[in-house]
């Protein structure tokens, strides 16, 4: 197991998901121990992650796994960057940097290879002749599976060559240490002439796609879409959603708002350390944060871990979740010929093979969005810590519900959606107490603050913070009432507040004096 970094490990030892309410914002993470009884799942992550990228949705990938391995549910062992595809950009390379930055934040030191060069030549092709360095990566992944005291799982996202060529140069090592390969690519659906149209990854590598179905071991079939010219966002045998950026970034910690922003922003100078510790470019968190990210692989991950995510959102272990799960894994028999059309048909009684199946359509994009942002917000929030600064059992964790929005002269409270049957009631209230959080003032400095001069007027007497309205506090927690003016769905509308636009919202509490 990897080593673990402050609160991480303490979360992991006795209950990776046991993040307590505070101030009535209860997290997205069940209650129940989800780790303390079983090891971290061995991982290796094969994804074709590029600077500048091809899709953002790589880097997403990436801060999901790394996000599940500080927290204990998975130990990374390895990162396997496909070759990049200098034929169609020159200036690709593989995005070592944004690994670099992820071992940074979550004190992790996962190791990181390039993939061949050379496309298969059939699906049974090893390329005998291929250099060292161009093999690098296949060694990688055959030393880690000879070498782990468990069986490890595989995620394949891009080319699948180079897992492919691993099986087929030791398929007894993959039968006996390989605990299954998600393969995110393909088309899902049961009709051979709609399958017939390639996803693109499939189109750029038939043979390694192919290959992949002969492994000996469970492969786990995510294709990225059922129908390629469907139009639907989500279908019931493919892995697509989307979501808009602002719905997660900005309640992420700094140093991980600013990975995404180098990576979004097209950066290829070096100084990735730099700019990681650096101030967060509000401009472009709210330019990046208005556009929409289309997703595919975030179920592989937490179903890899031992993971669900129910139609709420809520992380909980699988054998727990039930019929609440938004996706599951059916057994299939398949057949994937040499140019990479599947056919497929259910069998239960398959053992070794699946599909990915969305149980829930209407949820299952709002239940990924949510369960990644859950995932992502337990990444060292805040400043990046030493295990001297590490966070003890008398350190909380708040999770926002909501935003404050101004628009147009008027101001709202926005709750994210799974928070809305907490809402139930409100409208027959005349005002609501916002507790919010100063996130303008959230540095060190601004907490060590304890005197001010009330209302920034040096004529006033230096009086205590806790005696004052100040904004600059230890725990940086606002109160105030606001009169409602209207309660829609999960917006409520209010006269005013003294916030920002964008400033989280902690929680909500109706009129105290109205029922009382």
């Amino acid at each position: 197991m990897k080593r673990q970094t402050g609160w991480q490990g303490v979360l992991a030892a006795v209950s990776i998901s046991a993040v307590l309410c505070v101030l009535g914002s209860c997290p997205a993470y069940a209650t129940e121990d989800l780790g303390a009884v079983r090891k971290p799942v061995p991982m290796i992550h094969a994804t074709d992650l590029f600077r500048p990228h091809n899709d953002p949705d790589d880097h997403w990938d990436l801060v999901c796994v790394f996000a599940l391995a500080q927290q204990g549910f998975i130990d990374l062992k390895g990162i396997l960057i496909d070759s990049p595809p200098v034929e169609r950009n020159a200036d690709y390379n593989p995005d070592v940097m944004a690994v670099a930055q992820m071992n940074f934040i979550t004190g992790l030191h996962v190791p990181v290879a390039v993939g061949s060069p050379h496309p298969m030549a059939s699906r049974h092709d090893t390329q005998p002749q291929a250099s060292v360095s161009d093999h690098g990566g296949i060694q990688m992944v055959l030393d880690i599976l000879a070498t782990s005291d468990q069986p490890v799982v595989i995620n394949v996202i891009g080319s699948c060559r180079d897992i492919a060529m691993a099986a087929n140069q030791a398929p007894d090592l993959f039968n006996r240490k390989c605990a299954g390969i998600y393969l995110n690519a393909g088309t899902g659906s049961p009709d051979k002439t709609k399958a017939a149209q390639l996803e693109y990854n499939v189109s750029l590598a038939p043979h390694s796609y192919a290959a992949l179905f002969d492994v000996p071991c469970p492969v786990f079939w995510m294709p990225c879409f059922e129908e390629m010219a469907s139009g639907k966002n989500v279908m019931e045998y493919g892995t697509h959603y989307t979501f808009r950026q602002d719905q997660i970034l900005p309640d992420l910690s700094n140093p991980l708002q600013n990975v995404f922003l180098s990576m979004l922003d097209r950066r290829q100078d070096q100084a990735w350390l730099a700019y990681l510790k650096g101030p967060v470019d509000e401009g472009l968190l709210k330019d990046f944060g208005a556009k929409d990210r289309h997703m595919w692989c975030t179920g592989g991950f937490f179903h890899a871990a031992g993971l669900a995510v129910t139609r709420t959102g809520e992380i909980l272990p699988r054998h727990q979740a039930g019929d609440t799960g938004v996706l599951s894994f059916d057994p299939i028999k398949v057949a994937c010929s040499d140019t990479g059309v599947t056919q497929w048909t259910h069998d239960a009684g398959s053992k070794d093979r699946s599909i990915f199946h969305v149980r829930d359509i209407d949820h299952y994009q709002s239940a990924m969005t949510q369960g990644m942002k859950t995932l992502l917000q337990g990444l060292s929030k805040g400043a990046i810590r030493s295990e001297a600064q590490a966070p003890d059992k008398d350190r909380f964790e708040m999770h926002p519900i909501g935003r404050i929005q101004k628009k147009d002269a008027r101001t709202f409270i926005v709750l994210d959606k799974a928070y809305e049957p907490g809402m139930k009631g409100l409208e027959k209230h005349e005002y609501v107490i916002v507790i919010y959080w100063f996130d303008k003032n959230d540095t060190p400095e601004k907490r060590a603050i304890l005197q001010v001069h009330p209302r920034g007027d040096n004529r006033n007497p230096l009086t205590g913070v806790f005696a004052t309205h100040a904004p600059f506090r230890p725990n940086l927690i606002a109160v105030t009432q606001c009169d409602i003016i209207g309660v829609q769905q999960n917006v409520i509308e209010i006269k005013e507040i003294d916030a920002f636009d964008g400033s989280p919202v902690l929680d909500l509490k109706g009129d105290f004096f109205r029922f009382n």
